[in-house]
């Protein structure tokens, strides 16, 4: 399976709006008729399934399904995709490292307005991506907030770095292939530290494998 189809069904699944065809192909920069074959493939996967894609003339495309299915058909093919040697990294996994990078390693304060018109996707999508990544962090004693307006952390920058170590190493072990690994942590770390970090390893060993618990 092409990583743009998995990016696409991941938008699918991460809202309730129809979105056109029209839009995926700009967004990937190919053709409608080409979308529609991603579909093809994306439905044939889904058949022993209860999610569905309904194509609507005028409106475009939508996932049917509860939010527990369509999470669990997106972690099988992304799943599925690892298991095959091919480094993927779905829009779910990238939605939700950009979240941690900037708001519990940055400490910043982000708009949920801007985060819904980056990632196209719901209130209720981005509440449950806080939901899950506080599950995930919940040894660490510090949760991500959310008062309807911004999402936000208030804590000190040491029980911050645990958090998003706790994190990373969690859902590289879920998700993430080993081939993916180092594009994984590109999307908390600037690329030239994750290189010089595997320059030294390098220099101290012969055989180097990207283990993210190492690198981190």
């Amino acid at each position: 399976m092409l990583e743009r189809q998995v990016d696409l069904f991941t938008k699918l699944c991460t809202t309730n709006q129809f979105f056109p065809a029209n839009f995926f192909a700009k967004r990937y920069g190919v053709s409608k008729k080409t979308i529609y074959k991603d579909i093809e493939r994306i439905t044939d996967l889904l058949k022993e399934t209860n999610v569905r894609i309904v194509k609507k003339r005028r409106l475009g495309l939508k996932v049917y399904g509860s939010t527990l299915e369509k999470q669990e058909v997106l972690d099988k093919i992304v799943y599925e995709c690892s298991d095959n040697d091919i480094p993927i990294i779905s829009s779910l996994q990238a939605r939700r490292a950009v979240m941690v990078k900037q708001i519990i390693l940055e400490n910043k304060k982000i708009a949920l307005q801007d985060f819904f018109y980056k990632w196209i996707v719901s209130k209720t999508s981005v509440l449950n991506d806080i939901a899950i990544i506080n599950n995930i962090i919940s040894s660490s004693s510090i949760q991500i907030k959310s008062d309807g307006q911004h999402m936000f952390l208030d804590s000190k920058e040491e029980s911050r770095q645990i958090a998003t170590v706790t994190y990373i190493i969690a859902t590289s072990k879920n998700s993430v292939s080993k081939r993916s690994n180092k594009e994984y942590l590109k999307l908390f770390f600037p690329e030239d530290i994750l290189l010089s970090v595997e320059n030294f390893f390098r220099s101290v060993s012969n055989v180097y494998q990207y283990d993210i618990e190492y690198v981190i």
